[in-house]
């Protein structure tokens, strides 16, 4: 995962290469040109190395299909790939800046295994899901490079249920709330002029993350062991890191029309995990907050500019 993730950095980062210090000494020198609107809000500006036509407003909307890879505790459960959705929206102020706000999530990651412990049949369910709104502050170097910095909102959620003879027997509900600000940038890596660009970005952040794990039991009893019932919850906070990589392909059907298609990698350190929990408040009195997670998957959906 790591190796992969690098790759992608790797790649952005050989694309913003060729910015010069010419583009960047030059900062806001050079002001938005005076001609007109081309149909779609976009307006034509010099803005260091001409950054070429930026609309007023951008509309992103896509199907969002990724996986998470397994869980670290629990290796046989196995989550496949799950839809969700991927929006957002970009109002440009000024100068080669854009304000940006995007949600994207996935409720429906889910597995259950089923097995025998002698003649007793037990059940196990694991469910996850993912949800991420972020701001960010956009500029525009050239008409080829992009850098961004902004709030990051995202939120993990995990439940592990067992039961037995389809009786619930043992809950474990899991919860990261995550805040924290990021930086990336954009770089465009394929354009000749037609309909087709092809870009590929990078984000990365330090996170507050306030987790907290309950856990609960609800044994009937069976034969001379006594019935056993009790709930409890345990919070921690501690920092965590989200890497993101994606490659985009678009094609223009009009001014102010695209078709957009992304591959994306997502991975989080630092995240509390429904899988071995109750090991680790049983052997350490605290919550594991040393977990991962890895999603890939893809994005196809609209750009609509104005």
């Amino acid at each position: 995962r790591v190796r992969i993730l690098a790759l992608g950095l790797a790649l952005t980062a050989l694309t913003v290469v060729p910015v010069t210090a010419e583009e960047l000494l030059m900062g806001d020198s050079v002001v938005q040109s005076d001609k007109a609107d081309d149909g779609c809000g976009k307006v034509e500006k010099d803005c260091v190395a001409q950054c070429a036509y930026e609309p007023l407003w951008t509309f992103r909307a896509g199907l969002l299909v990724m996986k998470q890879e397994s869980p670290d505790m629990f290796k046989a459960f196995d989550f496949d790939f799950e839809a969700g959705i991927d929006v957002s929206a970009m109002r440009r102020i000024g100068d080669c800046r854009a304000l940006e706000i995007r949600y994207m999530g996935i409720d429906d990651w889910n597995d259950r295994l089923e097995g025998n412990i002698g003649f007793i049949p037990v059940g196990a369910d694991y469910s996850s899901n993912l949800h991420s709104l972020e701001f960010n502050l956009r500029r525009q170097w050239t008409d080829r490079i992009t850098t961004l910095a902004g709030f990051r909102w995202v939120e993990i959620h995990e439940e592990l249920g067992v039961d037995v003879f389809d009786f619930p027997v043992l809950g474990n509900d899991v919860d990261n709330h995550m805040y924290g600000f990021q930086i990336g940038g954009e770089a465009v890596i394929w354009d000749r002029g037609g309909p087709l660009t092809l870009t590929s970005g990078v984000k990365a952040g330090i996170y507050y993350n306030r987790s907290d794990v309950t856990v609960a039991v609800d044994f009937p009893g069976l034969g001379q062991i006594p019935p056993i019932s009790f709930s409890d919850t345990v919070k921690g906070s501690h920092t965590a890191f989200l890497g993101e990589w994606d490659i985009t392909g678009k094609i223009a059907l009009t001014e102010c029309i695209a078709l957009r298609a992304s591959y994306e990698l997502m991975w989080v350190e630092g995240s509390t995990r429904a899988g071995g929990q109750i090991g680790s408040l049983l052997i350490t009195g605290d919550i594991d907050k040393s977990g991962s997670q890895f999603y890939h998957g893809g994005i196809i959906g609209v750009e609509l500019t104005r």
